[in-house]
């Protein structure tokens, strides 16, 4: 994004982390489901018919595109594929972290935590070193709270996004009214678009 924001030095270009659950079923408790269980059970209801290596496929080419934009996505299908569970404390954490100037270290302390170490988001323990890291203040407070602090701001904006037809993550959303990638786009989409 920055290098397509370099080419139109007159526009202002604000990037905004929003929240948003891709998967809503997952459960909140801190032990969450084996990753590697849960996407092989989505991938059957999703793809019936596609063969293993073609399963392997699709995730070896998110792995490769996470890195070559310098990040570090670990594959499901793994020998241990890890834990996942519900998203919804991180992307409170989040909207705290943000209020505190603490948005961007909070979102890369919680994406390590789910992508590279493989932990669920559902573990108010990892939650909480997460939030130490990123020095995000009152953050236990939040997560006493099962829907307290940030919980109504979170759901309402899921609900937006959801009303917008999104379903899937990344996705661009121009001045929070036009979708113009469901999922992530190639750069030179993003040029041409604006």
């Amino acid at each position: 994004m920055e290098a397509v924001a370099a080419e139109f030095p007159d526009v202002a270009f604000e990037i905004r982390f929003q929240p948003f659950q891709l998967y809503p079923d997952l459960p909140r408790d801190s032990r969450g489901v084996d990753k590697l269980e849960y996407f092989t059970a989505l991938s059957e209801r999703r793809r019936p018919n596609a063969s293993m290596a073609e399963k392997k496929a699709r995730i070896a080419g998110l792995v490769g595109a996470w890195k070559a934009d310098g990040l570090d996505l670990t594959s499901p299908f793994g020998v241990d594929g890890g834990r996942w569970g519900s998203s919804f404390d991180a992307q409170r954490l989040i909207w705290l972290a943000r209020q505190q100037g603490r948005e961007d270290p909070m979102i890369e302390a919680i994406y390590s935590l789910n992508h590279v170490d493989n932990e669920p988001l559902s573990d108010h323990a990892k939650l909480l070193e997460a939030a130490r890291a990123a020095g995000v203040q009152r953050a236990p407070e939040l997560l006493a709270q099962a829907d307290g602090l940030g919980a109504r701001e979170v759901l309402e904006r899921y609900q937006h996004y959801v009303a917008m037809g999104i379903n899937a993550v990344p996705v661009i959303v121009l001045d929070d009214k036009h979708v113009i990638s469901n999922g992530a786009p190639e750069k030179d989409f993003l040029r041409r678009t604006f």
